[in-house]
Protein backbone atom coordinates (compact mmCIF):
# COMPACT_ATOMS: atom_id res chain seq x y z
CA UNK A 1 0.00 0.00 0.00
CA UNK A 2 1.00 3.63 -0.49
CA UNK A 3 0.83 4.43 3.21
CA UNK A 4 1.12 2.63 6.53
CA UNK A 5 -0.72 4.74 9.11
CA UNK A 6 0.36 4.90 12.75
CA UNK A 7 -1.30 6.32 15.84
CA UNK A 8 1.88 8.01 17.05
CA UNK A 9 5.61 8.31 16.51
CA UNK A 10 6.38 5.54 19.00
CA UNK A 11 4.30 3.03 16.99
CA UNK A 12 5.94 4.22 13.77
CA UNK A 13 9.43 3.88 15.22
CA UNK A 14 8.64 0.42 16.58
CA UNK A 15 7.40 -0.65 13.13
CA UNK A 16 10.42 0.72 11.25
CA UNK A 17 12.66 -1.71 13.10
CA UNK A 18 10.80 -4.49 11.25
CA UNK A 19 11.00 -3.19 7.68
CA UNK A 20 11.26 -6.20 5.40
CA UNK A 21 9.17 -8.35 7.75
CA UNK A 22 5.62 -7.43 6.75
CA UNK A 23 3.85 -9.28 9.55
CA UNK A 24 5.90 -7.57 12.26
CA UNK A 25 5.86 -4.18 10.50
CA UNK A 26 2.09 -4.00 9.88
CA UNK A 27 1.30 -5.31 13.37
CA UNK A 28 1.91 -1.70 14.50
CA UNK A 29 -0.55 -0.18 11.97
CA UNK A 30 -4.24 0.30 12.69
CA UNK A 31 -4.80 1.27 9.04
CA UNK A 32 -3.27 1.45 5.58
CA UNK A 33 -4.06 3.88 2.78
CA UNK A 34 -3.97 3.76 -1.00
CA UNK A 35 -4.12 7.05 -2.93
CA UNK A 36 -5.04 7.23 -6.61
CA UNK A 37 -4.97 10.19 -8.97
CA UNK A 38 -7.83 12.71 -8.74
CA UNK A 39 -11.13 11.29 -9.92
CA UNK A 40 -9.76 7.84 -10.85
CA UNK A 41 -12.63 5.29 -10.84
CA UNK A 42 -12.32 3.10 -7.75
CA UNK A 43 -14.39 0.14 -8.95
CA UNK A 44 -12.82 -0.64 -12.30
CA UNK A 45 -9.57 -1.00 -14.15
CA UNK A 46 -7.84 2.16 -15.32
CA UNK A 47 -8.63 2.69 -18.99
CA UNK A 48 -6.86 6.06 -19.27
CA UNK A 49 -3.35 4.67 -19.48
CA UNK A 50 -2.18 6.83 -16.57
CA UNK A 51 -1.56 3.70 -14.49
CA UNK A 52 -0.16 1.43 -17.17
CA UNK A 53 2.01 -0.39 -14.61
CA UNK A 54 -0.96 -1.08 -12.33
CA UNK A 55 -4.24 -1.42 -14.22
CA UNK A 56 -6.20 -3.40 -11.64
CA UNK A 57 -9.38 -2.51 -9.82
CA UNK A 58 -8.45 -0.30 -6.81
CA UNK A 59 -11.21 -1.79 -4.66
CA UNK A 60 -9.84 -5.31 -5.24
CA UNK A 61 -6.33 -3.95 -4.69
CA UNK A 62 -7.38 -2.67 -1.27
CA UNK A 63 -8.82 -6.08 -0.37
CA UNK A 64 -5.53 -7.75 -1.34
CA UNK A 65 -3.61 -5.27 0.83
CA UNK A 66 -5.88 -5.84 3.83
CA UNK A 67 -5.57 -9.61 3.50
CA UNK A 68 -1.81 -9.47 2.93
CA UNK A 69 -0.99 -7.05 5.75
CA UNK A 70 -3.60 -8.31 8.25
CA UNK A 71 -4.33 -4.65 9.06
CA UNK A 72 -7.94 -4.17 10.20
CA UNK A 73 -8.75 -0.96 8.28
CA UNK A 74 -7.95 0.45 4.85
CA UNK A 75 -8.52 3.88 3.31
CA UNK A 76 -8.84 4.17 -0.47
CA UNK A 77 -9.11 7.59 -2.09
CA UNK A 78 -8.85 9.33 -5.42
CA UNK A 79 -8.84 12.68 -3.65
CA UNK A 80 -12.50 13.29 -4.41
CA UNK A 81 -13.97 10.06 -3.03
CA UNK A 82 -12.84 8.55 0.27
CA UNK A 83 -13.60 4.97 1.28
CA UNK A 84 -13.07 3.13 4.53
CA UNK A 85 -12.73 -0.66 4.27
CA UNK A 86 -12.77 -3.24 7.06
CA UNK A 87 -11.00 -6.59 6.78
CA UNK A 88 -13.73 -8.14 8.96
CA UNK A 89 -16.74 -7.74 6.65
CA UNK A 90 -18.17 -10.56 4.58
CA UNK A 91 -17.55 -8.90 1.21
CA UNK A 92 -14.64 -6.53 1.68
CA UNK A 93 -14.54 -5.29 -1.93
CA UNK A 94 -18.18 -4.18 -1.98
CA UNK A 95 -18.80 -3.19 1.66
CA UNK A 96 -17.26 0.13 2.66
CA UNK A 97 -18.13 3.55 4.04
CA UNK A 98 -17.83 6.25 1.37
CA UNK A 99 -17.78 10.04 1.37
CA UNK A 100 -17.64 12.03 -1.88
CA UNK A 101 -15.87 15.25 -0.90
CA UNK A 102 -15.96 16.57 -4.46
CA UNK A 103 -19.77 16.32 -4.57
CA UNK A 104 -19.94 17.76 -1.07
CA UNK A 105 -18.26 21.01 -2.12
CA UNK A 106 -19.34 21.06 -5.78
CA UNK A 107 -20.77 24.39 -6.87
CA UNK A 108 -19.86 26.13 -3.61
CA UNK A 109 -18.63 29.66 -4.38
CA UNK A 110 -15.27 30.51 -2.81
CA UNK A 111 -16.70 33.41 -0.79
CA UNK A 112 -19.72 31.56 0.65
CA UNK A 113 -20.31 29.28 3.60
CA UNK A 114 -21.41 25.67 3.13
CA UNK A 115 -24.93 24.77 4.21
CA UNK A 116 -25.46 23.07 7.59
CA UNK A 117 -26.13 19.79 5.73
CA UNK A 118 -22.82 20.02 3.87
CA UNK A 119 -20.99 20.87 7.07
CA UNK A 120 -22.52 17.82 8.76
CA UNK A 121 -21.38 15.60 5.88
CA UNK A 122 -17.88 17.09 6.10
CA UNK A 123 -17.84 16.47 9.86
CA UNK A 124 -18.75 12.83 9.23
CA UNK A 125 -15.83 12.54 6.81
CA UNK A 126 -13.50 14.05 9.41
CA UNK A 127 -14.93 11.85 12.16
CA UNK A 128 -14.31 8.61 10.24
CA UNK A 129 -10.96 9.42 8.62
CA UNK A 130 -9.13 11.22 11.45
CA UNK A 131 -6.31 9.52 13.34
CA UNK A 132 -8.24 9.31 16.63
CA UNK A 133 -10.91 7.12 15.00
CA UNK A 134 -8.42 4.25 14.76
CA UNK A 135 -7.10 4.44 18.32
CA UNK A 136 -8.62 2.77 21.37
CA UNK A 137 -10.86 4.73 23.73
CA UNK A 138 -11.08 4.25 27.51
CA UNK A 139 -12.86 0.91 26.97
CA UNK A 140 -10.23 -0.28 24.48
CA UNK A 141 -12.45 0.08 21.40
CA UNK A 142 -11.84 2.21 18.33
CA UNK A 143 -14.47 4.62 17.01
CA UNK A 144 -14.57 2.86 13.63
CA UNK A 145 -14.89 -0.50 15.40
CA UNK A 146 -17.86 0.76 17.45
CA UNK A 147 -19.57 2.09 14.32
CA UNK A 148 -18.92 -1.18 12.49
CA UNK A 149 -20.40 -3.22 15.34
CA UNK A 150 -23.41 -0.90 15.54
CA UNK A 151 -23.92 -1.19 11.80
CA UNK A 152 -23.87 -5.00 12.00
CA UNK A 153 -26.38 -4.94 14.87
CA UNK A 154 -28.64 -2.55 12.94
CA UNK A 155 -28.44 -4.75 9.82
CA UNK A 156 -29.48 -7.81 11.88
CA UNK A 157 -32.40 -5.88 13.36
CA UNK A 158 -33.53 -4.73 9.90
CA UNK A 159 -33.21 -8.29 8.57
CA UNK A 160 -35.26 -9.69 11.46
CA UNK A 161 -37.92 -7.02 10.98
CA UNK A 162 -38.12 -7.72 7.24
CA UNK A 163 -38.41 -11.48 7.82
CA UNK A 164 -41.24 -10.92 10.28
CA UNK A 165 -42.96 -8.50 7.90
CA UNK A 166 -42.64 -10.89 4.94
CA UNK A 167 -43.79 -14.03 6.73
CA UNK A 168 -46.49 -12.51 8.95
CA UNK A 169 -47.96 -9.85 6.66
CA UNK A 170 -46.81 -10.03 3.04
CA UNK A 171 -46.94 -13.79 2.39
CA UNK A 172 -50.44 -14.26 3.86
CA UNK A 173 -51.66 -11.45 1.56
CA UNK A 174 -50.05 -13.10 -1.47
CA UNK A 175 -51.39 -16.55 -0.55
CA UNK A 176 -54.82 -15.05 0.08
CA UNK A 177 -54.69 -13.54 -3.41
CA UNK A 178 -54.09 -16.98 -4.93
CA UNK A 179 -56.98 -18.47 -2.96
CA UNK A 180 -59.30 -15.58 -3.86
CA UNK A 181 -58.35 -15.86 -7.53
CA UNK A 182 -59.01 -19.59 -7.54
CA UNK A 183 -62.34 -19.02 -5.77
CA UNK A 184 -63.55 -16.34 -8.19
CA UNK A 185 -62.02 -17.46 -11.48
CA UNK A 186 -61.71 -21.23 -11.16
CA UNK A 187 -64.72 -21.80 -8.90
CA UNK A 188 -62.65 -23.69 -6.30
CA UNK A 189 -64.91 -23.57 -3.22
CA UNK A 190 -62.64 -25.38 -0.79
CA UNK A 191 -58.89 -25.91 -0.61
CA UNK A 192 -57.34 -29.12 0.68
CA UNK A 193 -53.75 -30.05 1.55
CA UNK A 194 -52.89 -30.94 -2.05
CA UNK A 195 -54.22 -27.67 -3.50
CA UNK A 196 -52.57 -25.67 -0.74
CA UNK A 197 -49.26 -27.32 -1.62
CA UNK A 198 -49.90 -26.37 -5.25
CA UNK A 199 -50.52 -22.76 -4.21
CA UNK A 200 -47.34 -22.82 -2.11
CA UNK A 201 -45.31 -24.06 -5.10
Amino acid sequence: PDYALFLDEAARDAAYKHQGDDDAFYAHCPAIAEAKYWGRPLNQKDASGRESWKTGNPSHQMVAYLVGTHVPWGILTNGAVWRLYSREVSSTASEFYEVDLDALFEGLPADSEPSPERLDQFRRWWLFFRRASFGPDAQGKHFVQRVHEGSATYAREISDTLKKLVFEEVMPEIAGGFVAYRYREKRVREEDEETLREIYQ
